[in-house]
């Protein structure tokens, strides 16, 4: 699969009068925003969240796959007899991204005995 020239998008409800507006009680319009940092949207286990953009500006959901690559996990790492691509979103939108844990224990380390080492 090419992966050139493809952008994360989120299908976000917008006030259409004032897309700043996120008061409760305002008017919605279901807007595809897309993300022009170049790095993913949070995964949620929200459907609506991720979308992959591509060349001729067909819209796609991440798949499984591509949702554990961003969490840091093997791919099919969710994979499980009987478990539905609904559900290996679930558990991707609630995990915690190791990538992420390991940047977090590696400062810990830094700051408390002044390298990523553990030995002492």
């Amino acid at each position: 699969m090419n992966y050139d020239n493809q952008l994360i998008a989120a299908s976000r409800g917008r006030n259409p009068n004032d897309l700043n507006d996120r008061q409760a009680g305002s008017p919605m319009q279901q807007r595809l925003e897309i993300n022009k940092e170049g790095i993913s949207n949070t995964l949620t286990s929200v459907h609506k969240d991720n979308y992959v953009v591509g060349n001729q500006q067909t819209i796609r959901r991440l798949t499984p796959i591509e949702c554990e690559r961003l969490q840091g996990f093997p791919d099919n790492w969710t994979l499980a007899n009987g478990i539905s691509d609904t559900q290996r979103y679930k558990m991707c939108g609630n995990a915690v991204t190791v990538d992420v844990v390991e940047a977090v224990g590696k400062r810990i380390l830094e700051t408390v005995y002044g390298s990523t080492s553990t030995s002492r």
